[in-house]
Formats: C-alpha cells, sequence, structure tokens
C-alpha cells in the first residue's frame, strides 16, 4: 500500500469519525447562546420572503449584525426539506447542513495544511480539530464559526500564494 492510499484512508477516517462525533450530537434543540436561533429566525424570513428581518425584533437594527450566508443555507435547507413553520422544525435540518458544512471545512483544512506541512503532520492536526471538546459542538449548531472559516479559505489560499510562510517550512 502506497503512502498516498494510507494518507486518503485516514482522512477518510478522520472524516468518519468527525461525522460519528457531530452526529451524536444532533437533536431539535438550540443552545442558550441566542445567536443561532436569531440565524434561524434570519432563516425563517428569507425562506418565507419576509426579506433579511428579524420578525418581531425590537430595537437596533440586528439583523446587520449577521452575514446572510448561513441563513441562506439554512433557508435553502427549510425550503428543501419542507420545514420553517413553526421554527421548531427546522432546527435539526439546519444541524445537518451544519454538520455537511464542517466536513468541508474539515477538508479544506486539510488540503490548506498539505500545502505547507508533511501529509502526516496535516492529518494529525484534523485528527485535533475533528476531536476537539471545543470545536466539536460546533460541527452541528447553526451559528456562523463554521460558514466563517470556509469563507477564510480561498483568503488563505491568496495570501499563501503571495507570501511564503517561513515560519510554517
Amino acid at each position: 500500500m502506497s503512502d498516498r492510499s494510507i494518507y486518503r484512508w485516514a482522512l477518510i477516517a478522520i472524516l468518519t469519525l468527525a461525522v460519528l462525533l457531530g452526529s451524536l450530537r444532533l437533536n431539535r434543540y438550540t443552545l442558550t447562546y441566542g445567536d443561532e436561533a436569531r440565524f434561524l429566525i434570519l432563516a425563517q424570513s428569507l425562506r418565507f420572503k419576509h426579506n433579511y428581518a428579524l420578525v418581531g425584533a425590537h430595537g437596533p437594527v440586528a439583523e446587520r449584525q449577521y452575514p446572510p450566508g448561513l441563513p441562506l443555507i439554512v433557508a435553502l435547507t427549510m425550503w428543501l426539506t419542507d420545514t420553517g413553520q413553526p421554527l421548531n422544525t427546522s432546527i435539526l435540518p439546519a444541524k445537518i447542513a451544519v454538520l455537511i458544512l464542517y466536513l468541508v471545512a474539515l477538508l479544506l483544512l486539510y488540503d490548506l495544511l498539505r500545502q505547507y506541512r508533511p501529509p502526516w503532520i496535516a492529518l494529525a492536526t484534523l485528527l485535533v480539530i475533528a476531536v476537539h471538546p471545543l470545536i466539536t459542538p460546533l460541527a452541528t449548531e447553526p451559528m456562523s464559526d463554521i460558514p466563517f472559516f470556509i469563507c477564510q479559505y480561498p483568503l488563505a489560499l491568496a495570501d499563501g500564494a503571495s507570501v511564503k510562510l517561513d515560519c510554517w517550512r
């Protein structure tokens, strides 16, 4: 078996472990942070064409604090699964969508690390992240942390292409 195929199987094993750990956290409840509820409400407003607004919110325009990327993804998930009314029916599909985004983020991180370090270090780093107790809760919560990393990936690639990261070599 070649090194390349060993690394490929190790990557598949790590991603499978990440899915397993994420799946254990799938439920129909949100945490008490509040942000995930806001993202769900914003997605619901997009899904049912109420514009991009926190329906029923008082005070300053809070939706300006939340980028529309995740609510668009969750609104698409609501549309595909025909959920959103009442709002709690869309929690589980939203969490599954974030779990899929988490897998994409792990793959992108592996690709980024592999450009600067040997594959075994990239895999070891990925494994630590996949099982880290402070990161795994984010794998299923409808908050912006995981999509934010995915948005940063092209910037990291552009930065790596223009500046040599000597401290990583």
